[in-house]
């Protein structure tokens, strides 16, 4: 294991993913999910899922974590007959199922390829059935438990305008916010193809 490459590579990352939350992007595009798919709780429920796994493998679960919690427990507060606990269980599971995908996607995912001594595209060839099938037998999981839950529950509410306001306010640095995530992107691309380049060049 090479401590120095992994903390390097953790620390990159971490700031990248800090420097993108904080202009309000991934907040605001969270918030611009709930607003569009907020009428009906089940399939609020999926589109989360999906957005979840999505920021997930862009950033990492911590990010995911950070962002979307505090998001689901401002949907309950102002939907008080909506069960708020397979939300959150769908956002911590969610992120650590699809954290597994990638080698970026968990500091722990780091040290074990370091350790055992794989690329990025052997990793993903190791972990990307693993992660579809967890990722399946969860979706499958969270439906059972959002069912269970709302035959017990009220009939649906309609969001409150607190979280019906624009999803564009929680954008502080749109600019900024464009170049984060290009910059995200982009390292993302490096670290996948890092390994290929590097074998190509030692030719």
């Amino acid at each position: 294991i090479k401590p120095w490459l992994v903390l390097g590579i953790l620390f990159s990352l971490i700031y990248q993913c800090i420097t993108l939350d904080a202009t309000g992007i991934l907040k605001g595009l969270a918030t611009k999910t709930v607003q569009t798919f907020g009428s009906n709780h089940d399939v609020l429920l999926a589109m989360l899922f999906v957005f979840s796994s999505a920021l997930t493998v862009l950033t990492n679960n911590d990010i995911t974590i950070i962002v979307l919690t505090p998001l689901m427990l401002e949907i309950q507060q102002n939907i008080p007959s909506l069960d708020v606990v397979p939300f959150l269980f769908m956002v911590l599971f969610s992120a650590n199922t699809f954290s597994l995908l990638l080698i970026s996607g968990n500091p722990a995912n780091i040290i074990v390829a370091q350790a055992a001594d794989l690329g990025t595209t052997e990793y993903i060839k190791h972990m990307a059935v693993p992660t579809m099938a967890t990722a399946a037998v969860l979706a499958l999981a969270l439906y059972a438990m959002r069912r269970r839950a709302s035959r017990s529950a009220n009939p649906q509410q309609p969001l409150s305008p607190r979280v019906g306001r624009p999803w564009t306010d929680s954008v502080k640095l749109p600019k900024y916010a464009v170049f984060c995530a290009v910059r995200l992107l982009l390292t993302r691309i490096v670290m996948a193809f890092a390994d290929d380049l590097q074998s190509k060049w030692a030719c």
